[in-house]
């Protein structure tokens, strides 16, 4: 075989390689797109609603509509921010699955309690249930 044979085969291969990165990239960036777009939060049946706030400056009965994990702290990237010192900055999580509510305490400084029951992991919530985050008091009722 000649040297121009085997230069000619060697591009061929090169580009084929080339070409299967590329495939393989976008099919990658692909899957991923799809799969962070099915992971986007979605809306959940419930809001809070503010019964004491504190030294937040939030306004009794302000309400905040909930996603299906909704983060709960001061730190104002939260999902619901909370701008009160007693409040960690990323103080709990509300998690809705199968139809019922779930909060959980993020290793707050004050602690989380749910009709004035500390949570120390995580604990049920129904409609009317009053969550205390640090001094600032919210209700979990239906939109």
């Amino acid at each position: 075989m000649s040297v121009d044979v085997l230069l000619f085969w060697g591009r061929i291969a090169f580009l084929a390689g080339l070409y299967l990165f590329i495939l393989y990239v976008v099919f990658a960036l692909t899957r991923d797109l799809r799969s962070r777009s099915m992971s986007v939060e979605e809306a959940a049946p419930g809001e809070l609603v503010v019964v004491d706030p504190a030294r937040s400056g939030l306004s009794l009965n302000d309400a905040f509509p909930l996603m299906s994990e909704t983060l709960l702290g001061r730190s104002p990237d939260n999902t619901v921010a909370i701008p009160d010192d007693t409040v960690s900055s990323r103080h709990g999580r509300l998690i809705f699955s199968r139809g019922s509510w779930t909060i959980e305490d993020l290793g707050s400084r004050n602690g989380t309690f749910v009709n004035g029951r500390r949570v120390t992991s995580r604990a049920r919530l129904n409609y009317g249930d009053v969550m205390a985050l640090g001094g600032v008091s919210l209700k979990l009722v239906r939109p």
